[in-house]
């Protein structure tokens, strides 16, 4: 029976593991980890001496992960946790600390979740000071270079070494003008019927594309959906008239607050 020499896996080997099954690459899980090329594909070998497993095989500039080391990615992952865990000693005492928190999270989680949370906190003697900043679509860098602590999004980063835990679920609703048609049934109705495309990368508008008069527009929640819908109609109401959105958008904010409210129509477009 051949002798296993378990001492071969420690920390930097499932750190390793993970960083090369991610990266797809031994020079960007060496950049990754802040250690030298010649140090990784060391490591690797020894691991593929220790699980008599190629574990990862190149294919064109990348390196696949075989079935064997797709199978070691969650036990690899867990004992990896489990050593870092032997490094927290310290007693949680949540009503004696002072706690700061960065949230990466859009209007809709941050609207959902954090005013009942904040409430439930203050009843129990917890103080938390909590800062926000837009989600968007946030990357792993996001998360490792400390610019946030947590994050809120339905587009979390698919990385090993980031834990991830499903908060909610929802259902998107879907805007039409009534007096035109009524409501697809369906996803594959609605992609067939003429409709608004919204992209938001990083939680900006990037683009919106008018079709025809047959307008539906997906949105996450009632209240984007009636706000998104009201900003719309004012972009294009704009258009239509021969006026910059921006231009006239700038000149509202700077005249509405000495504006009087029974003359609002004249800040129309």
């Amino acid at each position: 029976m051949k002798k296993i020499d378990y001492t071969a896996i420690n920390w930097q080997t499932l750190s390793t593991f993970l960083a090369i099954l991610e990266q797809s690459s031994v020079s960007l899980a060496a950049k990754r980890l802040g250690v030298t090329q010649s140090t990784v594909s060391h490591t690797l070998a020894k691991m593929r001496t220790f699980f008599d497993d190629p574990l990862f095989v190149r294919s064109g500039q990348l390196l696949v992960p075989t079935e064997r080391a797709l199978g070691l990615k969650d036990p690899m992952q867990q004992a990896l946790e489990d050593l870092e865990g032997l490094t927290h000693h310290r007693a949680f005492a949540p009503r004696a600390e002072e706690m700061f928190f960065i949230v990466a999270a859009n209007d809709m989680q941050r609207d959902l979740i954090f005013p009942q949370l904040l409430r439930d906190l203050r009843a129990e003697g917890i103080s938390i000071a909590l800062e926000f900043i837009p989600s968007g679509h946030p990357t792993p860098a996001t998360m490792r270079d400390a610019r946030c602590h947590i994050a809120l999004t339905p587009f979390p980063p698919d990385a090993s070494d980031i834990v991830q835990k499903p908060l909610l679920t929802g259902r998107m609703m879907c805007f039409f003008d009534g007096s035109m048609r009524d409501a697809p049934n369906s996803w594959e109705e609605y992609c067939a019927a003429d409709h608004i495309a919204v992209r938001f990368p990083d939680g900006m508008l990037k683009r919106c594309e008018k079709r025809s008069s047959h307008l539906y527009l997906f949105m996450g929640s009632d209240n984007g959906g009636r706000s998104a819908a009201f900003t719309y109609t004012l972009i294009e109401t704009a258009k239509l008239n021969g006026v910059d959105p921006q231009v006239w958008l700038i000149d509202v904010l700077s005249r509405i607050a000495d504006h009087k409210i029974n003359r609002i129509d004249e800040l129309l477009p």
